[in-house]
C-alpha cells in the first residue's frame, strides 16, 4: 500500500468535509437538544430577540381560535418565511414544533378544501399541494418522539398526525384507484 495519490487525497478530504458539514447541520448540538426537550412549547423565546415569526404568538393564536379559524394565524405564519429550506431550518431550530403546526393546520386544511373534479376526484393539483404540504410536515416532526408532539400543547397530537397522513394517502389511493388506468 504506497502513499495516497494527490487527487485521492484531495477527494478524501472534500469528502471529509461535506460529512464533518451535513453532521453539524443534521445533528443539532448539545444545547440545542437540550432546548428541544426542555422548551418544546418554545418559551424560552420569551426571553428572546426577534424571530421571523412570533412563535409564541402563533401558539397562542392556535389556543383561542379552534381549526380551522386557525387559519389566519396560519397565514401569517407563511407571510413571514420565504419558503426557503435554510429559513425553515433555522426557525425550527429555536421553535422545534412552530413548522410543524403550520404544516399540520396547513395540510388539514388543504385536503378539507381539496378541489376535486366532476366525478369527486381530487385534482392533480389539488394532489400535489397537500402532498408536498405534508412532506413539508413529516420533514420536521417524523423525527420527533410522539410523546415529546403531545406535550409540546401545539392544540394537535401525534395521533392526530398519524389521522392525516392516513387522509393524505387514502385522498392518492381513491384519486388513483378511479381513474382510467388505475
Amino acid at each position: 500500500c504506497g502513499p495516497m495519490p494527490r487527487r485521492a487525497a484531495g477527494a478524501s478530504w472534500a469528502l471529509a468535509w461535506c460529512v464533518l458539514l451535513v453532521a453539524g447541520i443534521i445533528d443539532p448540538n448539545e444545547e440545542e437538544k437540550r432546548l428541544v426537550w426542555k422548551y418544546p412549547d418554545c418559551s424560552h423565546l420569551a426571553t428572546k430577540g426577534y424571530r421571523l415569526v412570533d412563535w409564541l404568538g402563533f401558539k397562542e393564536s392556535l389556543h383561542k381560535l379552534p381549526y380551522p379559524e386557525n387559519m389566519g394565524a396560519v397565514g401569517e405564519v407563511l407571510e413571514n418565511l420565504t419558503g426557503n429550506s435554510a429559513e425553515y431550518d433555522e426557525e425550527a431550530r429555536v421553535c422545534v414544533m412552530g413548522l410543524p403546526a403550520t404544516f399540520f393546520f396547513l395540510t388539514k386544511y388543504s385536503l378539507d378544501t381539496m378541489e376535486r373534479d366532476e366525478r369527486g376526484l381530487p385534482t392533480d393539483n389539488a394532489l400535489k399541494r397537500v402532498s408536498m404540504q405534508y412532506s413539508v410536515l413529516e420533514n420536521y416532526i417524523s423525527a420527533l418522539h410522539p410523546g415529546l408532539i403531545d406535550l409540546a400543547n401545539w392544540t394537535f397530537t401525534d395521533g392526530e398526525v398519524v389521522r392525516l397522513r392516513k387522509q393524505v394517502l387514502q385522498a392518492y389511493q381513491q384519486a388513483v384507484a378511479l381513474r382510467p388506468g388505475g
